[in-house]
């Protein structure tokens, strides 16, 4: 209901608007052109015996996204008694990713936030499993370390905008990045540069940079930075 205010005579006119309906299941459904099971399936990760073609699923997703469609689950954040972090992490032997970690738990938990921690080793139906994992425990906020391999599918990206809490995504930039999630990029290439200008200034002149086969996007970057610096010197 909306109040305006008539000039003339100074009174208070009441106006009702209509009010907005929430999207259904069956509004899709509609524009898809298949039942109601079917979305339901799709939307809310439902096993199934029938299988539904990933064109069928895409079409799903990008319908529901269009009209704005909204699960029936609560989203986390107003859930005001329960406060707790997701970290996801694709390998938890790293030393570099283990004292990142162990950073953002001990400021979690100096803000009051419970922190809990899962691996993905960088595959797309963990990520999946672990969204659900997020809306059931009412997460408000989670922190991805994404490898160079894409996590955020089409289904995982709809799925984690529908919980509606933050999302940070740390060393890595998602291409497309979705609109609602951060990031938090280092410098590899400039790291790189400054180690052989590091090693420039010891007095070193033999450079061997060692390397495995399909390297990570951040050992490509941080070649690059020593051979700029090496060209430069």
């Amino acid at each position: 209901m909306k109040t305006k205010v008539n000039k003339k005579k100074k009174t208070l006119v009441k106006v009702n608007l209509p009010k907005k309906r929430n999207v259904r299941l069956i509004d899709i459904a509609k524009r898809v052109g298949v039942g109601v099971s079917t979305i339901s399936r799709v939307l809310n990760g439902t096993p199934s015996s029938i299988k539904v073609t990933e064109k069928t699923r895409e079409m799903i997703l990008d319908i529901a996204t269009e009209l704005g469609y909204a699960s029936h689950h609560i989203p986390a954040k107003y859930h005001k008694g329960v406060r707790s972090i997701m970290v996801i992490s694709h390998d938890p032997g790293e030393i570099f990713y283990q004292k990142i970690i162990s950073s953002i738990e001990r400021t979690l938990r100096s803000k009051g936030y419970a922190c809990y921690f899962s691996y993905t080793e960088a595959d797309p139906n963990q990520a999946n499993e672990l969204i659900d994992v997020m809306g059931e425990r009412f997460t408000t906020g989670c922190v991805i370390f994404q490898k160079d391999k894409e996590i955020f599918t089409k289904e995982n990206k709809f799925k984690l905008k529908n919980l509606g809490i933050p999302c940070v995504v740390v060393d890595r930039h998602p291409i497309p990045c979705p609109s609602f999630v951060s990031t938090v990029e280092l410098d590899h290439e400039q790291a790189g540069y400054d180690i052989a200008s590091h090693l420039l200034h010891l007095g070193h002149s033999n450079f061997a940079f060692i390397t495995i086969p399909n390297p990570s996007s951040s050992c490509v970057e941080r070649r690059k930075g020593v051979e700029k610096c090496l060209v430069e010197a």
